[in-house]
């Protein structure tokens, strides 16, 4: 999907939706960005939008 807007979520809409102070939010998507080099999130610009999705080894590092 790469940078295709169509496979991301706009991250403003996931922190309004969660309720996370923006400074919190900020703080846990830089945490996320870049997990031991496996980018679980992986954040992107487009028209001047930020979406974030998972990336490729988040499902490694999630469980049920």
């Amino acid at each position: 999907a790469g940078q295709d807007a169509n496979f991301g979520l706009l991250a403003y809409d996931v922190m309004v939706e969660l309720a996370i102070p923006r400074n919190v939010f900020a703080e846990a998507l830089d945490g996320f960005a870049d997990v031991r080099g496996e980018l679980i999130v992986e954040m992107f610009e487009r028209n001047g939008e930020r979406y974030i999705r998972l990336g490729e080894t988040a499902k490694y590092n999630c469980s049920d």
